[in-house]
């Protein structure tokens, strides 16, 4: 308990070798990002892509995984894209898809 007290006070000062430092200024942290798709649905899309490719091992072995990638990103696009609100603009929702494969 000791030690863990005594480790707190010197990882928040502000001195080293008895010296003022100015530490740098921590970031705020960011706001979550509004998804467009609601993750579930995500999730689902993505799993069902999935299951349209039986040996995902044979991609993997023959180093081909971009090329896996684009094909499920293109089938949760075929998925996804058609339940877009539309006051949503479809280049954020293909990002997000593209980030979330």
């Amino acid at each position: 308990m000791e030690a863990a007290k005594i480790l707190m006070e010197v990882s928040e000062s502000n001195k080293l070798m008895g010296e003022v430092i100015n530490k740098p200024k921590k970031q705020k942290a960011k706001e979550p990002t509004k998804l467009i798709f609601d993750t579930v649905q995500m999730k689902g899309a993505i799993e069902s892509a999935l299951t349209k490719y039986d040996s995902l091992e044979s991609f993997f072995v023959q180093n081909r995984m971009k090329e896996i990638c684009n094909l499920l990103i293109e089938e949760v696009k075929e998925d996804l894209m058609p339940t877009l609100a539309e006051d949503v603009i479809k280049q954020d929702a293909i990002r997000e898809i593209n980030n979330s494969v």
